[in-house]
Formats: structure tokens, sequence, C-alpha cells
């Protein structure tokens, strides 16, 4: 996933700079001068890794970051953005805790967190009258750090 945002990137950042556009149809549009940069940090899948890798990227002059796809990383991502007032676009990170805007002001997510697919599951599972529900994930503690414990969960 991580490899297709980044060549994807990589290609609109081309297409824009150069007036083509195949990716981006905007471009034509965009103003004499208009340029973009484009700059790839690999967190390592580490909070302590993308934190500092955000500070730098701002201290260079990033707009925005878009990323982490990991909750564990986005916290402290946005947590450092959040004190540099430079917005994050996340495309992956579902823990709801991330939505609040108290303390984290300048996270923005392009996926739903996970909270609003459970309540989507349930309703689904409901109308079709299913009882028991088999799911495939990836454990990342963040999702439920304050959440439900693990194991059998009824809805209300």
């Amino acid at each position: 996933m991580f490899r297709k945002a980044m060549v994807f990137g990589m290609l609109a950042v081309k297409h824009v700079n150069e007036r083509h556009d195949g990716i981006v149809s905007e471009a034509l549009q965009l103003p004499e001068g208009f340029n973009m940069t484009f700059d790839i940090v690999d967190t390592l899948m580490t909070p302590s890794v993308a934190a500092r890798g955000t500070d730098t990227m701002i201290t260079e002059g990033a707009d925005v970051i878009i990323g982490p796809l990991f909750a564990h990383e986005a916290g402290p991502v946005s947590l450092i953005a959040g004190i540099r007032s430079t917005p994050v676009v996340a495309y992956g990170p579902t823990a709801p805790r991330l939505s609040d805007k108290s303390v984290y002001p300048f996270f923005n997510r392009v996926c739903f967190d996970s909270s609003a697919v459970a309540r989507a599951m349930v309703a689904e599972a409901k109308q079709h009258g299913w009882r028991t529900i088999s799911l495939l994930y990836s454990e990342d503690m963040w999702v439920w750090q304050g959440g439900p414990d693990s194991g059998s969960q009824e809805s209300k």
C-alpha cells in the first residue's frame, strides 16, 4: 500500500510540475510558477522515528504531512504537527481517539475510524440476522487503549 501511495504521489507531483493532466486533471489550470516537491521519510513503523521525521519535514518547509499508515505513529506525528500548526492527512489509522480535536486539532483522516466500522458491522448483522461474525485484523494497540477489552462484544 505504501509503495503505491509513494509512486502515485511522486507521479502526481511530476504531472503538476510538468502541467500534464494525465493524473491531475487540474494541472493545466494551475498558475504559472506553481510547483510542488515531494519528500519521503521511512518511519520504520516506529513512533519516535515518525515524530522526528515529522519535525524535520516541517522544519524543512512541509506544508502538510501525508500519513502515517498506523495509529501508533499517527498520535505522535499529529502532536508534533499540531504544535507546529501543520495539518496531517492520514490514510490508514482507524483509532477513534485520534478523532479528538481537543488533542489532535490538525489530524485528518481519509478512512473511517474503527468505531464507525463497528457500528456499520452491527447494523449489517442486525439487518441480515447474523449472529456470528468472523473478523480479520492486525493488532495495533492504539486502537484498543482505553477501548474495549479483547474478546466477544455484544451490541446494545
